[in-house]
């Protein structure tokens, strides 16, 4: 759909403050890491063993709270798709571009609805109409 000038302006525009976000992430980790290796419990848990062993990083560090720090800032790590999230973010600033951008990428057309700040699909699926038609787009085709 976007052609190649197009995805790198708009990743080009997000890269930087994704890569300080994720750095940010990482500096905390490192943080939590070292408060781990001064812990009493170090050495205790065994990295293979399932969660419900006695042994497991789940049984031993479960209750503690930089553990359960660790485990949300893996998650978010690797599960979130940090440069949609950020155009998301946007909101109402979205341009077309990163709209279109954002579809490709796999974003979801309710999350850019509700990032666009419509009420209901028929408002999205209008606005992308206009957004396929001043590029010349038969909708038909591209929806």
């Amino acid at each position: 759909m976007l052609d190649a000038k197009t995805k790198r302006k708009i990743e080009s525009g997000f890269k930087e403050k994704t890569r300080i976000q994720k750095k940010r992430m990482f500096k905390e980790i490192s943080r939590c890491f070292k408060i781990c290796d001064a812990c009493p419990k170090n050495g205790q848990a065994i990295s293979d063993a399932a969660p419900e062993e006695p042994n497991s990083y789940q049984s031993v560090c479960g209750n503690c709270p930089i553990y359960k720090r660790l485990r949300s800032a893996g998650a978010e790590l690797w599960e979130k798709d940090t440069n949609i999230e950020f155009l998301l973010s946007k909101g109402e600033n979205l341009t077309a571009d990163e709209v279109l951008y954002l579809l490709e990428q796999g974003a979801t057309k309710k999350s850019i609805q509700h990032a666009l700040g419509f009420s209901n699909p028929k408002q999205l699926n209008g606005f992308l109409d206009k957004i396929y038609q001043s590029k010349g787009w038969k909708t038909d085709k591209v929806m």
